[in-house]
């Protein structure tokens, strides 16, 4: 429950409670201080992985005395992964929780480092046929090492992110919103092309209807179109 339903809570509950949103944030980060148990954040987070039955790896530095990578799966998870292996959509949408710490995140975004997590995930399989499908967002990192990890698997972009890309980089130079969608939608339409020839006609039609916005269309051929089509268009 957010502070502000908890302050709003106890408001109603009494008219005459004093209490301020500061007084939520201490009552809660003295609980959290209380369930922890005087531990650092890194030792509360393995204790519950290992208290939950929870599948992990680590990697330390050399010195062994700081963590670099963690890995950790929860074992109804692992089920599902045998349960479901053929296809895997990798995101990283949900950036925190109650510990203020990310549920993804691979330090420098190096190959290296999503080699290690790749590797980690590999191991989930045990045995069972690998999976035949990898949807990740446009991270050259991870899609160079699921190339290298699963070197059988196809590694797909999915729209969605290519969609909030191309609105970010590219709406600033509309003049309105309608034009704006205009074009996303008209973008979407061709990576939605189910044949080679839709997907030229498409193309053709986008460039030519926002032939006014040449360095839009450009991000969308040296970034999209060239490099990933095959990663993206249904053709």
């Amino acid at each position: 429950m957010r502070p502000c339903d908890i302050l709003m809570h106890l408001k109603c509950r009494d008219p005459t409670n004093v209490s301020s949103m500061k007084t939520i944030y201490n009552a809660q980060l003295k609980m959290r201080v209380l369930q922890t148990c005087g531990h650092t954040h890194m030792q509360q987070l393995m204790k519950l992985i290992y208290d939950h039955g929870y599948i992990e790896r680590l990697r330390v530095q050399e010195n062994g005395e700081v963590v670099t990578e963690i890995f950790f799966a929860h074992p109804k998870s692992i089920q599902l992964v045998h349960a479901f292996p053929l296809v895997f959509m990798m995101d990283c949408t949900y950036k925190a929780n109650q510990y203020r710490m990310p549920l993804l995140e691979i330090v420098g975004e190096k190959e290296d480092n999503y080699a290690w997590v790749m590797e980690c995930f590999k191991l989930l399989f045990d045995g069972i046929p690998f999976l035949k499908v990898i949807i990740t967002d446009h991270e050259l990192g991870l899609m160079k090492a699921v190339s290298m990890v699963f070197p059988s698997t196809v590694c797909l972009l999915c729209r969605v992110h290519i969609g909030k890309n191309v609105l970010k980089n590219c709406r600033k130079a509309f003049f309105d919103l309608e034009t704006s969608d205009k074009f996303n939608g008209a973008w979407f339409g061709v990576m939605k092309a189910l044949t080679e020839e839709e997907f030229c006609r498409k193309l053709q039609l986008l460039e030519d209807e926002f032939c006014a916005f040449p360095n839009e269309l450009s991000y969308l051929h040296k970034t999209w179109v060239v490099k990933h089509r095959e990663r993206f268009v249904s053709a």
